[in-house]
């Protein structure tokens, strides 16, 4: 790993971005950290990365399960089999969560799309930030955040990282 912190006039660029959050230093700070599992390979690493951010403040994790409903289909009807692996994924969550400075609360959704989903959840949370993991996606041969990710970026009021996977030479992950 790097070393990144290169001092610059007043201080490093660590306790620069920091203040941006109200931390003092290292990793910034946020109360309340909204996580949306999106199916990505780096949900698990939002995850890390929230827990890591609200224990600097003894603040709180929402990670959120939304199971898209396709539009054919009513938005409350059974969808068994996805309920049971959201909420097998969100018990194995809470019964292994690490951070001890810190509470983490799950909820699974049903939503026509995820996007419209985040955004409103953050707002109703008070999320000071939210994190989300996105694959490398190619669609007609350029790079595509997708529309769940491009939606929350353009509507959510409160901070937002994106992780994303390193791509290789040839463009896929």
């Amino acid at each position: 790993m790097r070393n990144l912190r290169r001092q610059t006039g007043s201080g490093s660029w660590v306790e620069s971005f920091a203040s941006l959050f109200g931390g003092k230093g290292g990793l910034p700070t946020a109360q309340t950290v909204l996580v949306p599992l999106v199916g990505s390979s780096l949900d698990e690493s939002a995850l890390k990365v929230a827990g890591e951010v609200a224990r600097e403040s003894s603040g709180r994790v929402h990670v959120l399960y939304i199971i898209e409903v396709p539009r054919a289909v009513p938005l409350d009807a059974p969808m068994d089999e996805q309920v049971r692996n959201g909420e097998r994924i969100l018990k194995d969550i809470e019964d292994h969560w690490p951070h001890k400075k810190t509470s983490v609360a799950t909820e699974l959704l049903q939503a026509r799309q995820a996007g419209p989903a985040i955004v409103t959840e953050a707002v109703e949370r008070g999320a000071d930030l939210v994190i989300m993991g996105i694959d490398h996606e190619r669609r007609y041969g350029d790079y595509s955040l997708g529309s769940s990710t491009a939606h929350v970026l353009q509507h959510v009021p409160s901070a937002l990282w994106i992780l994303r996977a390193p791509i290789n030479q040839n463009g896929a992950r």
